[in-house]
């Protein structure tokens, strides 16, 4: 389930950015189609990151199960995914929210990815 919401986040990211190819091709001749289309890479980079928040809580609540991963790396890939939930429908529904809260959710990120690379140096060094 976490890799099908990993690819369905980067396909909505791959179209998004076709928009703003697009728009950088049309800015010379049309601005106004080349901001029309800016607030469409906006709005695909929203639901994007909604993809992406539910994928680290998917993978958060894998790692919580596992007993190869602290649980508490889990819970911060949980509390990250939520913030990128909480953010991107937040946008997508009010588009003046600002509070961004994944901001600082995105540590817990951070912190796994720095115990990955922490813990495949330690399995190379047994071998």
């Amino acid at each position: 389930m976490g890799g099908w919401l990993r690819l369905a986040y980067a396909a909505v990211f791959a179209l998004a950015i076709v928009n703003l190819f697009t728009a950088a091709r049309t800015a010379g001749a049309d601005s106004t189609e080349a901001l029309r289309l800016i607030e469409h890479f906006d709005d695909g980079w929203n639901v994007g990151l909604v993809f992406f928040g539910l994928h680290l809580v998917v993978v958060g609540f894998l790692a919580v199960r596992s007993a190869f991963v602290h649980w508490i790396f889990g819970v911060l890939l949980i509390v990250a995914g939520l913030g990128y939930l909480l953010d991107s429908l937040a946008v997508l529904a009010a588009p003046s929210y600002s509070l961004e809260i994944g901001l600082y959710t995105f540590v817990g990120e951070v912190v796994f990815i720095v115990w990955v690379f922490v813990r495949w140096r330690k399995l190379g060094d047994e071998r």
